[in-house]
Protein backbone atom coordinates (compact mmCIF):
# COMPACT_ATOMS: atom_id res chain seq x y z
CA UNK A 1 0.00 0.00 0.00
CA UNK A 2 1.17 3.32 -0.58
CA UNK A 3 2.10 5.84 2.22
CA UNK A 4 1.30 9.51 2.43
CA UNK A 5 3.84 12.25 1.26
CA UNK A 6 5.05 13.81 3.94
CA UNK A 7 3.57 16.90 2.92
CA UNK A 8 0.19 15.26 3.34
CA UNK A 9 1.55 14.38 7.41
CA UNK A 10 2.31 17.81 7.68
CA UNK A 11 -0.89 19.13 6.83
CA UNK A 12 -2.56 16.68 9.15
CA UNK A 13 -0.07 18.08 12.02
CA UNK A 14 -1.11 21.18 11.64
CA UNK A 15 -5.01 20.76 11.60
CA UNK A 16 -4.51 18.79 14.79
CA UNK A 17 -2.78 21.45 16.26
CA UNK A 18 -5.60 24.14 15.26
CA UNK A 19 -8.26 22.14 16.56
CA UNK A 20 -6.15 21.56 20.16
CA UNK A 21 -6.46 25.47 20.49
CA UNK A 22 -9.95 25.58 19.74
CA UNK A 23 -10.39 23.33 22.62
CA UNK A 24 -8.42 25.97 24.63
CA UNK A 25 -10.98 28.25 23.93
CA UNK A 26 -14.15 26.30 24.62
CA UNK A 27 -12.80 25.53 28.11
CA UNK A 28 -11.08 28.70 28.47
CA UNK A 29 -8.00 27.58 29.76
CA UNK A 30 -4.18 26.81 28.26
CA UNK A 31 -3.83 23.48 28.72
CA UNK A 32 -0.76 22.88 26.79
CA UNK A 33 2.39 25.37 26.20
CA UNK A 34 2.28 26.41 22.62
CA UNK A 35 5.03 26.06 20.38
CA UNK A 36 6.69 28.71 18.04
CA UNK A 37 6.39 28.36 14.36
CA UNK A 38 9.58 26.45 14.05
CA UNK A 39 9.01 24.32 17.28
CA UNK A 40 5.82 22.59 16.49
CA UNK A 41 5.46 19.86 14.13
CA UNK A 42 4.40 21.63 11.35
CA UNK A 43 7.16 24.13 11.37
CA UNK A 44 9.76 21.73 12.13
CA UNK A 45 9.13 20.27 8.93
CA UNK A 46 8.84 23.04 7.28
CA UNK A 47 11.71 24.62 8.15
CA UNK A 48 14.26 21.49 8.47
CA UNK A 49 12.87 19.22 5.14
CA UNK A 50 10.36 21.17 3.56
CA UNK A 51 12.30 24.43 2.65
CA UNK A 52 14.89 21.66 1.25
CA UNK A 53 12.84 19.67 -0.44
CA UNK A 54 10.30 21.51 -1.67
CA UNK A 55 12.67 25.03 -2.66
CA UNK A 56 11.26 25.47 -6.32
CA UNK A 57 7.60 25.82 -5.26
CA UNK A 58 7.09 29.71 -4.74
CA UNK A 59 4.17 28.16 -1.97
CA UNK A 60 6.55 27.36 0.03
CA UNK A 61 8.25 30.78 0.81
CA UNK A 62 4.27 32.03 1.31
CA UNK A 63 3.72 29.28 3.44
CA UNK A 64 6.18 30.11 5.99
CA UNK A 65 5.01 33.42 6.18
CA UNK A 66 1.36 32.35 7.02
CA UNK A 67 2.75 29.77 9.30
CA UNK A 68 4.61 32.49 11.12
CA UNK A 69 1.06 34.58 11.31
CA UNK A 70 -0.82 31.91 12.80
CA UNK A 71 1.50 31.38 15.51
CA UNK A 72 1.43 35.13 16.33
CA UNK A 73 -2.02 34.94 16.33
CA UNK A 74 -2.02 31.63 18.49
CA UNK A 75 0.34 33.58 21.66
CA UNK A 76 -2.15 36.48 21.69
CA UNK A 77 -4.61 34.23 21.47
CA UNK A 78 -3.55 32.24 24.66
CA UNK A 79 -2.82 35.60 26.63
CA UNK A 80 -6.43 36.33 25.59
CA UNK A 81 -7.71 33.02 27.25
CA UNK A 82 -5.50 33.78 30.19
CA UNK A 83 -7.00 37.51 30.67
CA UNK A 84 -10.67 36.18 30.20
CA UNK A 85 -11.15 38.62 27.25
CA UNK A 86 -14.22 37.22 25.32
CA UNK A 87 -13.83 40.51 22.22
CA UNK A 88 -10.09 39.82 21.54
CA UNK A 89 -10.83 36.10 21.82
CA UNK A 90 -12.89 36.32 19.03
CA UNK A 91 -11.23 38.22 16.87
CA UNK A 92 -8.48 35.78 17.72
CA UNK A 93 -10.08 33.38 16.85
CA UNK A 94 -11.86 34.70 13.55
CA UNK A 95 -7.74 35.34 12.25
CA UNK A 96 -6.81 31.59 13.48
CA UNK A 97 -9.26 30.09 11.21
CA UNK A 98 -8.36 32.25 8.37
CA UNK A 99 -4.63 31.87 8.29
CA UNK A 100 -5.15 27.65 9.16
CA UNK A 101 -7.42 27.52 5.95
CA UNK A 102 -4.57 29.52 4.16
CA UNK A 103 -2.14 26.81 5.35
CA UNK A 104 -4.20 24.22 4.32
CA UNK A 105 -4.21 25.43 1.23
CA UNK A 106 -0.87 25.87 0.54
CA UNK A 107 -0.04 22.38 1.52
CA UNK A 108 -2.51 21.06 0.01
CA UNK A 109 -1.00 23.06 -3.23
CA UNK A 110 2.57 21.73 -2.81
CA UNK A 111 1.27 18.44 -2.54
CA UNK A 112 -0.42 18.61 -5.98
CA UNK A 113 2.41 19.77 -7.80
CA UNK A 114 4.30 17.64 -6.13
CA UNK A 115 2.35 14.72 -7.15
CA UNK A 116 2.00 15.84 -10.66
CA UNK A 117 5.84 16.47 -11.00
CA UNK A 118 6.17 12.74 -10.10
CA UNK A 119 3.41 11.54 -12.56
CA UNK A 120 5.81 13.62 -15.59
CA UNK A 121 8.65 11.94 -13.90
CA UNK A 122 7.11 8.53 -14.54
CA UNK A 123 5.39 8.69 -17.82
CA UNK A 124 9.06 10.42 -18.85
CA UNK A 125 10.33 6.65 -17.93
CA UNK A 126 7.79 4.74 -19.35
CA UNK A 127 5.54 6.48 -21.49
CA UNK A 128 3.99 3.58 -23.81
CA UNK A 129 2.89 1.73 -20.02
CA UNK A 130 1.85 5.26 -18.28
CA UNK A 131 0.12 6.45 -21.53
CA UNK A 132 -2.20 3.03 -21.63
CA UNK A 133 -2.70 3.20 -17.60
CA UNK A 134 -4.26 7.18 -18.00
CA UNK A 135 -6.26 5.84 -20.81
CA UNK A 136 -7.84 2.86 -19.02
CA UNK A 137 -7.78 3.85 -15.78
CA UNK A 138 -8.12 7.50 -15.83
CA UNK A 139 -6.16 10.11 -14.00
CA UNK A 140 -5.10 9.26 -10.11
CA UNK A 141 -3.08 10.01 -7.59
CA UNK A 142 -3.45 7.14 -6.19
CA UNK A 143 -2.93 3.20 -6.99
CA UNK A 144 -5.50 1.06 -7.86
CA UNK A 145 -5.53 -0.85 -4.64
CA UNK A 146 -5.09 1.76 -2.28
CA UNK A 147 -8.67 2.49 -2.06
CA UNK A 148 -8.27 4.59 1.19
CA UNK A 149 -6.11 7.56 -0.29
CA UNK A 150 -8.47 7.71 -3.07
CA UNK A 151 -11.72 8.78 -1.55
CA UNK A 152 -10.47 11.69 0.99
CA UNK A 153 -7.09 12.93 -0.16
CA UNK A 154 -7.95 12.60 -3.78
CA UNK A 155 -10.67 14.06 -3.60
CA UNK A 156 -9.09 17.07 -2.18
CA UNK A 157 -6.49 17.03 -4.49
CA UNK A 158 -9.05 16.62 -7.50
CA UNK A 159 -10.81 19.36 -6.65
CA UNK A 160 -7.76 22.05 -6.25
CA UNK A 161 -6.72 20.84 -9.43
CA UNK A 162 -10.38 21.25 -11.50
CA UNK A 163 -10.40 24.22 -9.79
CA UNK A 164 -7.09 25.71 -11.54
CA UNK A 165 -8.43 23.91 -14.55
CA UNK A 166 -11.18 27.35 -14.58
CA UNK A 167 -8.54 29.32 -15.45
CA UNK A 168 -8.69 28.23 -18.55
CA UNK A 169 -12.83 28.85 -18.82
CA UNK A 170 -12.32 32.41 -17.50
CA UNK A 171 -9.38 33.51 -20.08
CA UNK A 172 -11.42 32.72 -22.94
CA UNK A 173 -13.93 35.12 -20.56
CA UNK A 174 -16.53 32.53 -20.88
CA UNK A 175 -17.39 32.82 -24.13
CA UNK A 176 -17.53 29.18 -25.13
CA UNK A 177 -17.23 27.75 -21.24
CA UNK A 178 -19.96 25.55 -19.26
CA UNK A 179 -18.97 23.66 -16.27
CA UNK A 180 -20.15 20.05 -15.07
CA UNK A 181 -22.84 20.78 -12.28
CA UNK A 182 -22.15 20.58 -8.62
CA UNK A 183 -23.16 16.99 -8.64
CA UNK A 184 -21.38 16.11 -11.72
CA UNK A 185 -17.71 17.23 -11.22
CA UNK A 186 -15.42 14.59 -9.51
CA UNK A 187 -15.70 15.78 -6.13
CA UNK A 188 -19.43 16.10 -6.43
CA UNK A 189 -19.67 12.50 -7.57
CA UNK A 190 -17.92 11.51 -4.34
CA UNK A 191 -19.89 12.88 -2.04
CA UNK A 192 -22.66 12.26 -3.47
CA UNK A 193 -21.79 8.60 -4.04
CA UNK A 194 -19.68 7.80 -1.09
CA UNK A 195 -18.84 10.77 1.50
CA UNK A 196 -23.08 11.85 2.62
CA UNK A 197 -23.14 8.01 2.14
CA UNK A 198 -20.16 6.90 4.38
CA UNK A 199 -19.54 9.84 6.53
CA UNK A 200 -23.35 11.21 7.13
CA UNK A 201 -22.91 11.37 11.29
CA UNK A 202 -19.81 13.76 10.59
CA UNK A 203 -21.34 17.33 10.35
CA UNK A 204 -18.20 18.39 8.33
CA UNK A 205 -19.40 16.03 5.05
CA UNK A 206 -22.96 17.94 5.33
CA UNK A 207 -20.94 21.35 5.11
CA UNK A 208 -18.48 19.89 2.93
CA UNK A 209 -21.99 19.40 0.44
CA UNK A 210 -23.05 23.04 0.88
CA UNK A 211 -19.62 24.70 0.08
CA UNK A 212 -19.21 22.72 -2.63
CA UNK A 213 -22.29 23.75 -4.44
CA UNK A 214 -21.31 26.95 -3.21
CA UNK A 215 -18.21 27.28 -5.35
CA UNK A 216 -19.69 25.82 -8.23
CA UNK A 217 -22.38 28.33 -7.92
CA UNK A 218 -19.85 31.24 -8.00
CA UNK A 219 -18.12 29.35 -10.43
CA UNK A 220 -20.96 29.85 -12.94
CA UNK A 221 -21.61 33.19 -11.69
CA UNK A 222 -18.25 34.49 -12.43
CA UNK A 223 -18.36 32.86 -16.16
CA UNK A 224 -21.67 34.66 -16.98
CA UNK A 225 -20.31 38.11 -15.85
CA UNK A 226 -17.46 37.29 -18.04
CA UNK A 227 -19.93 36.72 -20.97
CA UNK A 228 -21.41 40.19 -20.47
CA UNK A 229 -17.92 41.63 -19.90
CA UNK A 230 -19.09 42.73 -16.35
CA UNK A 231 -15.67 42.69 -14.94
CA UNK A 232 -16.08 44.25 -11.27
CA UNK A 233 -18.80 41.34 -10.65
CA UNK A 234 -16.84 38.62 -12.23
CA UNK A 235 -13.90 39.39 -9.95
CA UNK A 236 -15.94 39.77 -6.83
CA UNK A 237 -17.47 36.33 -7.97
CA UNK A 238 -14.48 34.78 -8.90
CA UNK A 239 -12.83 36.01 -5.31
CA UNK A 240 -15.87 34.42 -3.22
CA UNK A 241 -15.10 30.98 -5.74
CA UNK A 242 -11.66 30.94 -4.32
CA UNK A 243 -13.01 31.34 -0.50
CA UNK A 244 -15.42 28.22 -1.42
CA UNK A 245 -12.61 26.66 -2.77
CA UNK A 246 -10.41 26.99 0.15
CA UNK A 247 -13.47 26.09 2.68
CA UNK A 248 -14.19 22.79 0.43
CA UNK A 249 -10.35 21.41 1.02
CA UNK A 250 -10.01 22.68 4.90
CA UNK A 251 -13.63 20.39 5.57
CA UNK A 252 -12.02 17.92 3.26
CA UNK A 253 -8.99 17.69 5.17
CA UNK A 254 -10.90 18.15 8.98
CA UNK A 255 -12.92 14.56 7.36
CA UNK A 256 -9.59 13.25 7.37
CA UNK A 257 -8.66 14.12 10.61
CA UNK A 258 -11.70 12.71 12.77
CA UNK A 259 -11.33 9.64 10.58
CA UNK A 260 -6.96 9.66 11.25
CA UNK A 261 -7.60 6.39 13.74
CA UNK A 262 -10.33 4.43 11.38
CA UNK A 263 -9.03 1.68 8.33
CA UNK A 264 -10.66 4.86 6.02
CA UNK A 265 -7.34 6.48 6.30
CA UNK A 266 -3.57 5.65 4.62
CA UNK A 267 -1.02 5.16 7.40
CA UNK A 268 0.94 8.25 8.51
CA UNK A 269 5.07 7.90 7.62
CA UNK A 270 7.50 9.70 9.58
CA UNK A 271 6.91 13.58 8.37
CA UNK A 272 10.43 14.17 9.19
CA UNK A 273 12.29 11.80 7.25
Amino acid sequence: MKTRLDIDIARIAHLNWEQNLENMVRKGEVSTELQSHKECDLGVWLHKTGIKKYKDNHAVRQLIEVHETFHAVADRLSTDIKMADPLSLKLDLKKIRETSREIIFLLTAIELSALEMQQRNQFLANPIQNLLKRLFEGPSYAIAEDNKVLELGHARLVHLQWSRNLLEAFHDWGKNSSLESASRCPLGAWIHSVGLRRYKSIPEIHELDKMHQAFHSKAEETIRALRKKEMKKSDKSYERMLNYSSEVIYLLSVLELRLIDSSDIAPPVNIFG
